[in-house]
């Protein structure tokens, strides 16, 4: 096991299944060693795999912070410039100081493994607790970052960036150019897949990414975009579903999202505890990662509910 234990990348399904059938054994008969060093690799795999999807990169500047770190931002206003006569009074420009402060908030799964079954040689069951794992943590991430987006942007906005009606590309168009007009101008625009589809058929659309550099084509690619609009990356989010049924993000809302808007705050890797259940010999491992948004400038961004 020395060759597993000190590695530092995740499985790949095959390494998986070996790693598995040469230690399940063991676990059984309690080397919690060998125990640790697979759930330790399983884990592993399940960040990478919410990493590897993960929107918020795309709206948010993204941050990683220390378990007990709390972040906090002054930043300033817009400078003021003065047109005057050489010699005459330059006025000191006095910028409005914003403060922010954001805390973390805990999403967490919990994956159990039969190890009977896992001794029999049925690795299938891994491989689907992974990834229902990985779509249950990724649901909570995206529902963080955009209720967040969309809390920034309430009906009662006063800053000219909320709007309601049936989807219409006019409509779509007034929300760009709100934010293009911006120094920072757009970055994105998100919204759900089933949504902003219907934007393929504007004359403005492509679907090719060519346009982007291939480090961000690769990026966007991975994460969800499915096209351009007005030389925008349309990022289409996916419909995740809890065990009740219900989505976990907004199905309407449209936004279009400005340059450095806020932060997202990664709290340490993910974390885990694992153990196993000695009546039913069940494998229980739990995982959990600290994650936390906030929107700076809400003026940057522009949100259509869709009706």
């Amino acid at each position: 096991m020395s060759d597993l234990i000190d590695k530092d990348e995740e499985f790949d399904p095959v390494e998986l299944r070996k790693a598995l059938a040469s230690s399940v054994s063991d676990i059984i008969h309690g080397d919690q060693e060998a125990r640790r060093s697979i759930a330790t690799q399983v884990v592993k795999t399940l960040q990478n795999r919410v990493e590897q999807t993960d929107l918020t990169s795309l709206l948010y500047t993204k941050e990683t912070y220390g378990v007990n770190e709390q972040p906090y931002f002054e930043l300033d206003g817009e400078l003021q410039a003065y047109i005057h006569t050489p010699g005459s009074y330059a006025p000191i420009t006095q910028p409005r100081n914003k403060e922010f402060t954001y805390s973390s908030e805990m999403i967490s799964c919990h994956i159990m493994l039969p190890l009977l079954q896992l001794q029999s040689g049925r690795y299938g069951t891994i491989a689907d607790q992974i990834s229902k794992g990985q779509r249950a943590i990724q649901a909570q991430v995206n529902k963080i970052a955009l209720d967040t987006m969309i809390a920034a942007v309430p009906s009662t906005s006063t800053l000219s960036n909320y709007a309601t009606g049936a989807f219409s590309q006019t409509a779509l168009n007034t929300a760009i150019n709100q934010i293009e007009d911006q120094a920072g101008g757009a970055r994105v625009i998100v919204g759900r897949r089933n949504i902003l589809s219907a934007c393929m058929e504007f004359n403005q659309s492509t679907t090719t990414l060519d346009i982007f550099p291939e480090s961000v084509k690769e990026d966007i690619i991975k994460r969800g975009t499915f096209g351009v609009y007005k030389g925008l990356p349309l990022v289409g989010y996916k419909d995740y579903k809890g065990p009740d049924g219900r989505s976990y993000g907004s199905s309407k809302d449209i936004l279009v999202i400005g340059q450095d808007v806020g932060r997202f705050g990664w709290w340490q890797e993910m974390q885990s505890v694992d153990d196993i259940e000695v009546g039913t010999l069940n494998w229980h491992i739990h995982a959990w990662v600290l994650v936390g948004a906030a929107v700076f400038y809400p003026e940057a961004v522009y949100r259509y509910l869709t009706t």
